[in-house]
């Protein structure tokens, strides 16, 4: 075969293998060998990251010992309704029944099944199931959910498992569609979580053996103590091999159904919901970096690739295993190694065929390297000149022409350096023969004009030692030089602009924010750093245009500009400017505020009209520039933003003393979460009173919080940055529940009143948090009031409408609290459903000496009669008041006088003495 019939083969294949390598990430032909490589893999790193199971879920097993145990198979729902009732006795959080109730069973069995669900009062979880409703390929699928007088008494779950490609079970999804409606599945609804999207990898580096797992037969038999299942989720399932409840998974082999769903529910309660990863572009990337590899090491020995190989292997699979340990993500690499593999083998053709061939290439170069000199430094788009010792030019490109001026046109001076960089090349000729190296090179920059037209050049300037043969023979030592010179003007003037664009704004022409801050950082004399916002300027923009608020813009930048002592001015917002004043001496003067608020007291002219602005400002002090300059001018922003939300006030000095509260508001905001979950929040209990007996009918519950670090915190101050924050919900929810376990040891004629925020009608379902609360709880429902203010009513009074209505039905009842403090809007009265109204302590307190306070209370009493609201008055604390509201007809009160806020053991304890005291 001839050179070049080689040199195709070669080609062809090494074409081949590049193509192989392409197509790898994306052929689906391979992808039964890449799947099994991934599963033996992913097998062996699951096997080597096991984990104990968090035994928070229980598997209850329908095995072989207690089907024969019933001695028939389906079992009468009789048995799993007395399941049911043994599982709610010992305390269960929730039960999953892994059991197809889809069909009726005898009405008697059916019925049992239906009181057990009452009974367990909506802690059980029941399967829905989807599937196709043939077997033809494509065919519609529907669900299939337990009868209705089932469905109706439970919560319904997706149960679902699907197989993957390769036959195994590696995903759960958090919802499906039931209804119209997304649906949880069963993971989701016994982890607790309220995702109801994704799709996730199922965690199977958890070990199914530490699941606590017990028999049917012996729950049903009264074995098995009930603190196995208090506080914990309960899956009861097959597990029997005739029930053929069984899927293949990773690492374990076929698994039975319940437990792939528990182990689905520890994946999410380990926090290790990982979804699939699409590697096709990184297979992508892979093959193209190592065949890049390939061509790269040609030249190297094979065993230097196959090094290098293996580490990439190594390392791959070290990363995938670290990603797998800390976050659950399952890198697939089997598509890895293959490509690895194959760009191995390209490696090797690569270095037969080069060793061939460079050699017929060299030779072709050698011969084509002159050629291609000349012709580049003719063609150059750079101006190239090649001198000799004696600065005569040899040769030089065409554009070289452009180095010479005006006067320097001609044949003559072709063979003669340009004027501009003679000077310049005899310097560096001196450096070059007073040095000792073999070569010197210098770069310079000129500038000039040509035909009147100015130009800017960067020229390199190198000098090279060479040997020349004189007429005589003799060998002399000389020397060859080279000067290439670019064009730079465009891109002088481009990074002129370039400067210019970073430095200022576009509009105004005044600094921008990062300038500005750069020049305040250098100044040396204190500076007074003032923030001017303009005062509704959105409504001009709306009003005037774009247009003429970019002219009103320039106008007062213009005029602020001319204010004295303005060190810099800058623009750093659309409508916000920031100026430094030079300050005689380091403190602030209401003068210097006047002085720029003076220059909007007159109007601004904008597209022919004359326009007033108003300005706010906001001032911080600059006195050390070993601070941070951006930290002043956020400062300056800050002040503000107060001034802006001050009606009273056109200007704002920066107060330490705000910085101080509003992070002391962020420690407390990012400490909240942690405390709740520590346990540092409690509840103390003010006692209410029946006024005219002097009988405790309840107590309202009081949050208190105690850091181990910032002490009591006053609800005062941790509450507003609770409902600031969106922590306010869980606070709510888990003072609701905590206020009803504890009011359920009280006398069964004492209420207990909580709180409720109006951000948890906005953001929570407080209907499904109160019946949690109550059903967990047993409090009766009568017995828990929820207090809300008025300023609940001000958005979606429709929607509260309708839970406060819910609430009510469910025997709950609503009281308004603090009335006569917010709006007093007598359409809440009127339009919503209360049952009692309370009077701010406010009122309470001036009875005795405010007339007015006293009418206005009597006025409240009056009205809640006439509206058949129950009374109750805050912050009493003397005798006189107490007897005053008595005689008013007001029913209850809260305050001092009957006592402060107390835990739950001393309210029990005042409520026993009060009882011994009147049985005495």
């Amino acid at each position: 075969m001839s050179f070049w019939g080689k040199v195709k083969t070669s080609l062809a294949v090494r074409a081949a293998l590049v193509a192989l390598m392409c197509a790898l990430p994306v052929w689906s032909a391979v992808k039964p060998f890449t799947d099994y490589i991934d599963n033996v893999v992913a097998s062996l790193r699951f096997k080597a990251l096991q984990r104990p199971a968090s035994g928070d879920v229980v598997f209850v097993a329908i095995d072989k010992k207690s089907i024969d145990a019933i001695g028939v198979w389906p079992w009468p729902r009789g048995i799993h309704s007395e399941i049911i009732d043994r599982l709610t006795a010992a305390g269960a959080r929730d039960v999953f029944l892994d059991i197809d109730f889809s069909s009726p069973s005898s009405g008697p069995e059916d019925e049992k099944l239906r009181q057990a669900l009452v009974a367990a009062g909506g802690g059980t979880v029941l399967p829905v199931f989807r599937q196709h409703e043939s077997a033809a390929v494509g065919s519609p699928t529907s669900v299939t959910r337990p009868i209705p007088n089932l469905a109706s008494n439970a919560w319904l779950a997706f149960a679902n498992v699907k197989l993957a490609e390769d036959g195994l079970i590696k995903t759960f999804n958090m919802a499906d569609e039931l209804d119209g409606r997304l649906t949880q599945t069963v993971p989701a609804v016994l982890a607790q979580v309220d995702d109801t999207t994704g799709t996730y990898l199922v965690d199977y580096s958890i070990d199914p053996s530490t699941i606590p797992t017990f028999s049917v037969s012996e729950l049903i038999a009264g074995t098995l103590p009930a603190s196995a299942f208090a506080d914990k989720a309960v899956v009861v399932g097959a597990y029997a091999t005739e029930l053929k409840d069984v899927y293949p998974v990773p690492l374990y082999g076929p698994l039975a159904g319940p437990l792939i769903h528990i182990l689905a529910t520890e994946t999410i309660l380990h926090d290790r919901l990982a979804p699939e990863i699409d590697q096709t572009i990184a297979g992508l990337i892979l093959a193209a970096i190592l065949i890049g590899l390939a061509v790269k090491l040609r030249r190297y020995n094979p065993i230097a690739f196959m090094a290098i190989a293996l580490t990439l292997i190594l390392a791959l699979e070290t990363v995938a295993f670290v990603i797998q340990s800390s976050d659950g993500y399952v890198i697939r690499t089997g598509s890895a190694w293959i490509l690895i593999g194959i760009s191995l083998l390209l490696a090797l053709s690569e270095r037969s065929n080069f060793a061939h061939v460079r050699g017929r290439i060299a030779v072709a170069d050698h011969h084509a390297s002159r050629n291609t000199l000349q012709s580049i430094i003719a063609n150059s788009n750079d101006a190239v000149i090649i001198f000799d010792e004696n600065l005569v030019v040899l040769d030089r490109s065409a554009s070289a022409d452009l180095l010479h001026s005006s006067d320097e046109d001609g044949e003559e001076h072709r063979h003669k350096l340009p004027e501009a960089l003679k000077r310049h090349v005899e310097n560096a000729v001196t450096i070059f023969k007073a040095g000792r190296s073999s070569v010197y090179s210098v770069s310079v920059e000129l500038e000039m004009k040509r035909k009147g037209v100015e130009a800017k050049y960067e020229a390199s300037i190198t000098i090279s030692h060479a040997e020349r043969v004189i007429n005589s023979g003799a060998q002399v030592d000389a020397f060859i030089g080279s000067i290439i010179a670019r064009d730079v003007t465009v891109r002088r003037k481009y990074e002129a602009d370039l400067l210019r664009f970073s430095q200022y704004d576009e509009l105004t022409g005044l600094l921008n924010r990062r300038e500005f801050t750069n020049r305040l950082q250098s100044a040396i004399a204190p500076q007074l750093v003032v923030a001017i916002g303009l005062h509704r300027f959105s409504e001009l923009s709306t009003t005037l245009g774009r247009n003429a608020c970019d002219q009103l813009l320039i106008a007062i930048a213009d005029r602020l500009s001319g204010l004295s002592r303005v060190s810099h001015l800058s623009r750093v917002d659309g409508d916000c400017f920031v100026m430094a004043l030079r300050l005689p001496i380091a403190d602030f003067n209401p003068i210097q505020a006047e002085a720029i608020l003076r220059q909007f007291a007159t109007p601004f002219e904008s597209s022919g009209s004359e326009i007033f602005v108003d300005a706010r400002l906001g001032i911080a002090i600059f006195d050390d520039n070993r601070l941070p300059a951006a930290s002043v001018v956020e400062n300056a922003e800050a002040a503000l933003l107060d001034a802006r939300s001050n009606a009273t006030a056109n200007w704002v000095v920066y107060s330490q003393k705000r910085a101080q509260d509003q992070l002391r508001a962020r420690k407390l905001e990012q400490a909240m979460r942690a405390s709740l979950e520590r346990n540092d929040f409690f509840l103390a209990y003010q006692p209410q009173v029946d006024l005219a007996s002097g009988q405790m009918v309840g107590a309202e519950a009081l949050m208190r919080w105690r850091h181990p670090d910032f002490g009591l915190v006053s609800p005062g101050e941790f509450i507003p940055v609770a409902e600031s924050s969106g922590v306010i919900c869980d606070l709510g929810i888990w003072a609701l529940k905590k206020a009803c376990e504890t009011a359920t040891s009280w006398p069964t004629n004492m209420t207990v009143a909580v709180n409720v925020s109006p951000i948890q009608f906005a953001k929570t379902d407080l209907v499904a948090e109160v019946k949690g609360a109550l059903a967990n709880s047993g409090l009766a429902a009568h017995r828990l009031h929820l207090e809300i203010t008025e300023s609940a009513f001000l958005d979606g009074t429709e929607r509260l409408l309708g839970i406060i209505s819910e609430l009510r039905n469910l025997g709950v009842r609503i009281a308004l609290d603090d009335f006569g403090t917010g709006y007093s809007s007598l359409s809440y009265m009127a339009g919503f459903p209360l049952d009692k109204l309370k009077i701010d302590q406010s009122f309470v307190r001036k009875l005795t000496t405010d007339h007015q306070s006293l009418l206005i209370v009597k006025a409240v009493i009056s009205l809640a009669q006439g509206l058949g609201l129950k009374l109750v008055a805050e912050g009493i604390e003397r005798e006189e008041e107490r007897q005053i509201l008595a005689e008013l007809h007001c029913e209850e009160g809260q305050g001092y006088l009957f006592g402060k806020p107390q835990s739950a053991q001393e309210l029990l304890d005042q409520t026993a003495i009060t009882d011994a005291e009147k049985a005495a």
